[in-house]
């Protein structure tokens, strides 16, 4: 026998109709002003009572608030750190081919234009791409800047990017073109001396809300190494950095 189509008590339908007629009662019931302008054929501000959209303080709406405490004592920096009121992080990781075109095209018109007594550039490496790689690449990195100064992590970061197989002995060959004690540096690095330290960067940068690299925090600096601003995400073009940095320091 051929079933007849049409509703019934049991029907899926039916109890579609029920549910929408107890959802609009419980609309109206809350928003009873609603009721009436629907009764009344008015227009119905939904945007009035959901609230309009905060504006964007920057052309590129991705930027949003955000901040972090940070170890000052050992990611490496450059600025002047004493006397600088505001903070410019760079999470980044040795494997990411966008964070060597920040560093390429982006950071040096950072470092002519706005790093001075001002501002500070703060290195937080996020070893997140290759577990071993990755970590090598950025504790070498440490070991240099706490063996040396910022000039000779500048010239490995320059360099690291092109290291294909980064082990011991290739990263070694890197250092030796650098002006650093090998002996101690060769210590740092077997002893794996900040990786503690790099491990902390990946909780500072996803407390932040970094979910890759390269992401940036750009804010107010605190003595205690807080840094309260706006994160951006990605090899972004300099006017992105330029537009916040002189709407936080005007």
């Amino acid at each position: 026998m051929s079933q007849e189509k049409g509703f019934s008590l049991s029907s899926p339908n039916i109890i579609v109709v029920v549910l929408l007629v107890i959802i609009v009662a419980v609309v109206i019931w809350q928003f009873p002003s609603l009721g009436e302008d629907v009764e009344e054929g008015q227009d119905v501000d939904v945007e009035g009572l959901i609230g309009e959209p905060e504006e964007s303080k920057f052309s590129n709406p991705d930027i949003v608030e955000s901040s972090a405490e940070l170890d000052l004592e050992v990611l490496p920096h450059t600025g002047v750190l004493d006397t600088a009121d505001y903070a410019i992080v760079e999470f980044t990781d040795f494997l990411c081919p966008f964070c060597e075109q920040h560093g390429r095209d982006t950071f040096p018109k950072i470092s002519e234009e706005f790093l001075n007594e001002q501002a500070v550039y703060i290195f937080s490496d996020m070893p997140m791409m290759d577990p071993q790689a990755s970590m090598d690449l950025s504790v070498a990195g440490m070991c240099i800047y706490h063996n040396s100064d910022i000039n000779e992590l500048l010239d490995y970061r320059a360099m690291a990017y092109d290291i294909n197989n980064p082990n011991e002995e290739n990263i070694l060959e890197v250092v030796k073109e650098l002006e650093v004690d090998t002996a101690k540096f060769k210590d740092c690095y077997q002893d794996q001396e900040y990786s503690d330290a790099l491990e902390n960067n990946l909780d500072v940068g996803s407390d932040a809300g970094v979910t890759g690299v390269p992401g940036f925090l750009i804010g107010e600096l605190s003595e205690e190494g807080v840094v309260e601003g706006y994160r951006l995400s990605g090899a972004l073009p300099y006017e992105d950095f330029e537009e916040v940095l002189n709407y936080l320091m005007d």
